[in-house]
């Protein structure tokens, strides 16, 4: 088991879209992050947990980690708790991100690499790189989350800021 206490914060309504974002773009690859409808907490599940919780053997466990293996379940089981994008698709976004360069020889040269490969690949990330591109395409990627994030709290009715 990864931990006894996963990453949990009290929360408060309406969620804070900027710290929420924050926490999203911090956490590990492996967790992701639930949203409570109705009081905003926060909590982060990795995936080594879920697998232990199919594996649960109750009289082999202490009692905090059966502790912590109900508090688990209840997340994962609530219609009250909401998963959260941890990112976006990076072959759909580096098109979008395209779209909004100026039209010209550089942005139709990298239309035309995606054009070859499509998707995010290592010759794309070295052209962003070469044309001094790659923190516009970080900033394009963090609004692409929060606008991702955004949509999944409006779909769930949850407010935010």
């Amino acid at each position: 088991m990864a931990a006894f206490v996963p990453f949990a914060s009290a929360g408060t309504l309406p969620v804070n879209l900027a710290h929420l974002l924050d926490e999203i773009r911090l956490a590990p690859e492996d967790e992701t992050m639930y949203v409570h409808q109705t009081t905003g907490q926060l909590y982060a599940v990795a995936s080594e947990d879920v697998t232990l919780l199919g594996e649960m053997h109750d009289d082999l466990w202490s009692d905090a980690e059966i502790v912590f293996m109900d508090e688990l379940r209840e997340v994962l089981m609530s219609a009250q708790w909401v998963a959260l994008p941890s990112g976006v698709d990076e072959a759909i976004a580096i098109l979008q991100f395209c779209a909004t360069l100026p039209e010209g020889p550089d942005r139709a040269s990298l239309q035309a690499r995606l054009q070859k490969s499509p998707g995010f690949s290592q010759g794309v990330l070295d052209f962003l790189d070469q044309m001094d591109w790659i923190e516009a395409w970080e900033r394009f990627q963090v609004k692409a989350l929060a606008e991702a994030i955004a949509i999944q709290l409006k779909a769930h009715q949850i407010p935010y800021v």
